[in-house]
């Protein structure tokens, strides 16, 4: 464990380079300088380069090729952003507990040697692995590209350093994870700089994720996830499929595949990350089965069509153990049942409109350990709207399941099992690489208090609900105020958030008006959304809000006999028109609700 000091500008550095020179190399000495990619020249130390403060930490060193001692202005001014770089690494890395080997900086005036990436001002290496420090070495377009892209690849690299110490020397085989959560954790350092979209658009959605042809681009799959998956090397590509193929990896790329084909990945530092557009491919049904052949570690959309004015059941069968199906309409993805339907999951209700027939676009991901797969689709109808007609096919025609020409979505009983960030648009029957779906990104603000996992304060929080029910309504009185059941909330680094509550009761005496009555809530249900704070830095609300559940009310009033029952969706008092003040310090935080400006409910929490 350790922590990182920023330094004041007051300390920075005149150039001071100490001793003789010595070999770059030199610190690794089983080595012959060149060997495992270290720096065969001279080197002298930089002696301004100060420690991050820690016990048991990491030792940085700085060494400064022989070439550039006489360039005092530039290396001075390196100097002092690799260590900035660095600070502001360093500690965010010790919240992951990550372990550091020690560190050499090399500043040199090289080129990178791989002319195919102009752009690269640095790289790193563990020549000694599992001994000696990791080298970092740090190439002449160090000053020609901005400052910002400069942190962003210090962080990156570092992180390379945290994968080399904890696993070894990376592989071929494993690149894609290697460089995608090294991407993923320079921008989790450097939110707001998005220079990484840049390789995100370069995601080739043809290619397996472990194959990836620009590894970088994966981290907008950790950004889906906000964790790390799949922590190991592997020595070949087929290893790495057979590594990947279990089934909890199978919901992640699943979730995936639904977040990117959206354009609703959450950017860490804020909005959306920019992708292309998923193709579809079409497909049809033959009496009441589709078969669809898929690429394993892929996203692919199927377009199929279903006649109008009839209800159907839909739901696959494959015998491979990690296929996972969803089913657009309406703009969302909604989970396709994997045996037959018993419920409304899966029922689809394709209204007449005029006699023209639906389109559905199902997804399917597989992470299973061969190369292509096949996944039968089975719609069984089981009603029909005996008045509708085919408008291509005049009043004697008889309508199937699919019969009919394209033209219109359909609408759903289906409950919906949407990603994070689902938003609401129409389905179209076809979309090609042509079409852009890349949406503008949506900023929102966050608040690192906010972030963590929180417990209901039961305790505190009577108080603090008598204080905002009394204020929330003119001339009422609040007494024998008591909370049971439990309620959690979670919200991630990119401030997307779920709240639960499993039945949550709030019951309490009150008097108004001279009038006094007792009332009982019932909360059983959750609320999600991307927490976006309001520019008053006080308040937030729930961007691309969903809720699920039932509030029930029961209000006794003295004197008027049977009690008032009043039952709504947990959606009428939580979601994205209900604006949340609140106040978070250390480990308590205090929310009230209130929808269009009046107090509706208040929670206090405490950090798990």
């Amino acid at each position: 464990m350790f922590q990182a000091v920023l330094l004041c500008s007051a300390a920075l550095f005149a150039v001071r380079v100490q001793g003789q020179s010595i070999n770059c190399a030199s610190f690794w000495p089983s080595l012959t300088p060149g060997d495992a990619f270290t720096v065969d020249a001279q080197c002298f130390m930089y002696g301004g380069f100060p420690q991050p403060q820690n016990v048991g930490g990491p030792n940085f060193r700085l060494a400064v090729t022989e070439s550039l001692s006489s360039n005092p202005t530039y290396v001075d001014t390196a100097a002092g952003q690799i260590l900035e770089a660095v600070s502001s690494t360093v500690w965010k890395y010790e919240t992951l507990q990550a372990q550091l080997s020690d560190i050499v900086v090399i500043l040199t005036d090289f080129l990178d040697p791989d002319p195919a990436f102009p752009k690269t001002i640095a790289a790193t290496y563990r020549p000694e692995y599992p001994s000696g420090p990791c080298q970092l070495e740090i190439f002449k377009p160090w000053n020609d590209l901005s400052e910002d892209y400069r942190m962003q690849a210090l962080s990156h690299e570092l992180y390379h350093c945290v994968q080399q110490t904890m696993l070894g020397l990376p592989t071929d085989a494993s690149s894609w994870w290697v460089e995608g959560t090294a991407a993923y954790f320079m921008n989790w350092v450097y939110p707001t700089v998005n220079q990484e979209w840049e390789r995100d658009a370069l995601f080739n959605i043809d290619q397996p994720i472990y194959a990836e042809t620009n590894p970088y681009s994966t981290e907008q799959f950790f950004q889906a996830m906000e964790q790390s998956k799949g922590a190991a090397y592997s020595d070949s590509l087929p290893e790495e499929r057979s590594r990947l193929a279990y089934a909890s990896f199978a919901d992640d790329f699943h979730l995936f595949a639904k977040q990117y084909s959206l354009g609703k990945i959450a950017d860490s530092g804020g909005g959306y990350i920019p992708v292309g557009a998923v193709p579809t491919t079409g497909a049809a049904f033959n009496d009441d089965t589709a078969t669809l052949t898929f690429g394993t570690f892929k996203m692919e959309i199927f377009s199929l069509d279903l006649d109008p004015g009839q209800t159907v059941t839909i739901y696959y069968t494959t015998k491979l153990p990690n296929v996972r199906v969803s089913y657009q309409q309406g703009g969302m993805w909604m989970k396709m049942p994997n045996a037959p339907v018993s419920s409304a999951e899966g029922t689809l209700v394709v209204e007449c409109n005029d006699g023209d027939s639906a389109t559905i676009l199902v997804l399917v991901t597989s992470t299973d350990n061969v190369d292509e797969g096949t996944v039968s689709l089975v719609a069984a109808q089981t009603s029909k709207d005996e008045g509708c007609q085919c408008s291509n096919k005049g009043p004697s025609n008889k309508r199937g399941v699919n019969d009919c020409a394209p033209s219109s979505p359909i609408s759903s009983t289906s409950s919906s099992e949407s990603s994070s960030a689902t938003p609401s648009v129409t389905p179209t029957s076809s979309l090609s690489s042509s079409q852009s779906t890349t949406p503008t990104p949506v900023p929102r603000g966050s608040d690192p208090c906010l972030i963590g996992d929180w417990n209901l304060d039961i305790p505190s929080m009577q108080a603090y609900l008598a204080s905002h029910v009394s204020t929330g309504v003119e001339a009422v009185t609040i007494s024998n105020l008591n909370v049971g059941g439990s309620s959690d909330m979670h919200i991630q680094t990119n401030m997307s958030s779920t709240m639960n509550m499993n039945h949550l009761t709030i019951d309490y005496d009150g008097d108004s008006g001279g009038f006094g009555f007792h009332t009982s809530i019932d909360i059983d249900g959750s609320v999600s959304g991307l927490v976006t704070i309001a520019s008053d830095g006080s308040s937030f609300s729930w961007v691309n809000g969903r809720s699920s559940g039932e509030v029930k009310t029961l209000t006794l009033v003295a004197g008027l006999g049977d009690p008032i029952e009043l039952d709504f969706p947990v959606g009428d008092q939580y979601g994205s028109e209900t604006v949340v003040k609140y106040t978070c310090s250390g480990n308590s935080l205090g929310m009230a609700g209130y929808l269009d400006g009046k107090y509706i409910w208040a929670y206090t929490w405490a950090r798990a």
